[in-house]
């Protein structure tokens, strides 16, 4: 879980306490920060924040052309 790559925690199984702890905290983190969703497992939330920071990162807009990109989705 401590390698030098790095990956997600929700990629790697737990192998100690400290793991076990890490994962929680990071969980917890993003579950609180948004209040949780009821659809989702906060693990499974953890993932789709990860994918929408890749995109966001790709596109590389500013601010103003992400909001106004939001609102012209399909």
């Amino acid at each position: 879980m401590f390698k030098k790559e790095r990956r997600p925690v929700a990629f790697e199984l737990p192998k100690t306490s400290v793991h076990l702890r890490r994962l929680g905290e990071v969980l917890s983190a993003v579950h609180f920060i948004s209040r949780g969703n009821v659809t989702h497992t906060p693990g499974y939330g953890a993932l789709i924040a990860l994918e929408i920071l890749d995109v966001v990162k790709r596109i590389s807009n500013s601010p103003i052309e992400a909001a106004a990109g939001y609102w012209q989705w399909p």
